[in-house]
């Protein structure tokens, strides 16, 4: 579609590169056509550039201008528009000033969703906001007034060959006259077709009025501790209250203000606490300090809406549970300030798809991505001295270790590096596309819940190099109110001095104690072989099969939580060998009845916990 506004683009610098949604052109046509008449220089896409030479000349002219104005509309903001978005990344690319005109009083709550972020980064920028009924002329007044835009000498204009000098100044004064009465006489047309254009009104204040805030005052800074008016749906926390600088927001100041949707937090707050804005369920959009050199633990937990955060490379600690629960974030850029993501920093944020890691980073807590279930892959710095990343995956930097294997990674099996000889925490937790993994003779150790949640997995093949298998390993889920791990069989290589298998279950070399039953193994009863002394901790944790477990007379001791969450099992029959169970071995086995000898072991614990006794 042509957009031709009268006038050619100027290609002499400088000149005005004019941004505009080609559906809005009959808006923005006598805008333009004004800032022309007064010799304002710019460049504009008349729509007739090819798809394949768009994106080449359009960098090329962002590249050379002075600045960029945006137009945006609301019509502009519903629809999201790829040009648009791409020159303003180019602007951004190559440093340059945008100047956004607003053109509508647009409601955030109509904004695209996949809009949001970017309209909130023009609202920072350095803009007007207007409102219908005002001529063209009157516009132009203060965006020149506004942007202190610059004109064309007068010896580029347009002027009549071979002429002398009166009169080519009287032929240019003609013909800028009559030009420009041209182009008014469209503009006028055009204005009667469509709604009337726009008023000039102020922009929003950049800080709020200090009298909304709740705070202390210390002898050399401000805290905000709170917020007096709880209708305010956007905080523009001030810069100063009572002639000094606001330096922190307290801890819990805007706990579970689910009004809030929006925060600019100005670069003096050097400190934002614990709990700050925790459970504020519609807040969309933060704007951080660019000073602030920690985000401390829970500050933006429970937060469901928060698409997007940018964070200051000011910022050493990102706090425990900091960003947990902010299910609707989708992408994490650490900064090269940031040394450590304490333990379950992005905890359950089941939107994140892509986490950058920077050099600075000496330290991920555990579960800090645990349950990212969208999360594809760890792009880590190549200069990072801790950490790595292969094909998407996280491990140490010597890559010994694996980290993490992203839970959402599209490959159905995965072979371990051969350089590995631990496999992490969690490091496969809620990996539920794959469904084989091996397991390479170099390693030694398996961590607490390394393959937990893995649903796919059919069984675990473990080397005869493995010397450490933590309890819960392949349980369904450390925190016991998920389905069960699709893992029906655990098989260990025959020379392995330390564990031994039978009918794919888990035992100690001398199966002398049961270490873990597999989740999804078939069969609704088992009889636990003679062999057996101790049932291990969380030994049959979440086996939702099983109704019937019968100990023989070898057994001595029952674990925590060795049958917890086994909510199907009906009948366990213990010897009176049994002289000590402990008291969560069989929590939330509702309907569990022990059979057992009269006076034993097991009748006295029947009776304290509160299950039936045969």
């Amino acid at each position: 579609m042509s957009c031709e506004f009268g006038f050619e683009p100027t290609m002499t610098q400088p000149y005005y590169f004019i941004s505009y949604n080609s559906q809005d052109v009959e808006r923005v046509a006598p805008i333009c056509c004004e800032m022309n008449a007064r010799g304002i220089p710019m460049w504009y896409d008349k729509g007739l550039i090819s798809s394949e030479k768009w994106e080449r000349q359009i960098t090329e002219n962002i590249r050379n201008c002075k600045e960029v104005i945006l137009f945006v509309t609301s019509k502009m903001m519903i629809r999201e528009n790829t040009y648009v978005r791409k020159e303003f990344i180019f602007a951004q690319r190559f440093e340059k000033n945008v100047r956004v005109v607003m053109l509508d009083e647009i409601d955030f709550n109509k904004v695209n969703d996949n809009l949001k972020g970017w309209f909130l980064d023009l609202e920072l920028l350095n803009g007007i906001y207007c409102t219908p009924n005002c001529d063209v002329a009157q516009l132009v007044d203060k965006i020149e007034a506004n942007f202190h835009l610059i004109r064309r000498a007068s010896a580029d204009a347009d002027t009549p060959q071979g002429s002398s000098s009166p009169e080519r100044a009287a032929g240019l004064r003609g013909l800028l006259l009559q030009k420009r009465m041209m182009i008014l006489s469209v503009a006028a047309v055009i204005i009667c077709l469509v709604v009337p254009v726009i008023l000039f009104i102020d922009s929003l204040p950049k800080y709020d009025d200090p009298v909304n805030y709740l705070y202390e005052v210390y002898p050399d800074y401000v805290a905000i501790t709170g917020l007096k008016n709880d209708k305010m749906t956007v905080l523009r926390i001030p810069e100063s209250i009572e002639e000094k600088p606001v330096r922190e927001i307290a801890g819990s100041a805007f706990k579970e203000m689910k009004q809030l949707e929006r925060v600019y937090i100005p670069d003096t707050v050097t400190q934002i606490g614990a709990s700050s804005f925790f459970g504020c369920e519609n807040l969309v959009y933060v704007d951080l300090s660019n000073c602030v050199e920690a985000i401390e633990c829970f500050c933006f937990a429970k937060c469901g809406k928060l698409k997007e955060v940018v964070i200051p490379d000011s910022v050493t600690i990102i706090g425990h549970d900091c960003f947990a629960d902010c299910n609707s974030l989708r992408y994490i850029d650490i900064p090269d300030s940031v040394r450590e993501i304490e333990y379950s920093a992005f905890y359950g944020c089941t939107s994140l798809e892509y986490v950058n890691i920077s050099d600075s980073v000496e330290k991920i807590g555990e579960d800090a991505f645990c349950f990212c279930n969208h999360q594809t892959g760890f792009n880590v710095s190549p200069y990072n001295r801790y950490f790595s990343s292969v094909d998407g995956v996280l491990f140490n930097r010597e890559q010994t270790v694996l980290l993490r294997y992203p839970s959402n990674k599209n490959a159905k099996s995965y072979a371990i590096p051969d350089t590995v000889e631990e496999i992490g925490y969690n490091a496969f937790f809620y990996c539920t596309k794959l469904k084989e993994i091996t397991i390479p003779d170099s390693v030694i150790a398996i961590r607490f819940t390394a393959f937990s949640m893995c649903t796919g997995i059919s069984h675990i093949d473990i080397p005869a190099s493995v010397e450490t298998i933590e309890v819960q390993r392949f349980s369904s889920s450390y925190y016991g109110v998920y389905s069960t791990t699709g893992v029906s069989g655990i098989h260990v290589a025959e020379d392995n001095p330390y564990f031994s298998s039978v009918d794919g279950v888990l035992y100690d070399k001398d199966r002398s104690t049961l270490l873990c039953y597999p989740g999804v193994k078939e069969g609704n009863s088992f009889s636990v072989p003679s062999s057996v002394k101790a049932i291990g901790e969380a030994a049959f944790v979440y086996c939702q099969h099983l109704q019937k477990i019968t100990l023989p007379d070898s057994v001595k001791s029952i674990d925590g939580d060795a049958f917890s969450g086994c909510s199907e099992l009906l009948e366990i029959t213990v010897p009176p060998s049994v002289t000590r169970i402990k008291d969560s071995a069989f929590s939330q086995c509702d309907h569990l009845t022990v059979c057992g000898k009269s006076g034993s072991y097991a009748e006295k614990y029947a009776k304290e916990q509160s299950f039936t006794f045969v």
